[in-house]
């Protein structure tokens, strides 16, 4: 996958406004993570 780092920076940001602190503490990580993935479902 080829993303420009300056658009992973702005979505960080973007994440980090949107989940504040909560984005690096690794056990709400961890329920982001574990979310994200209920949502998008198992992968093939």
């Amino acid at each position: 996958m080829q993303v420009h780092a300056q658009t992973v920076r702005y979505r960080l940001r973007q994440l980090e406004a949107l989940f504040g602190q909560d984005l690096h503490d690794p056990a709400q990580r961890l329920e982001f993570h574990l979310a994200l993935r209920a949502w998008i479902g198992p992968r093939h």
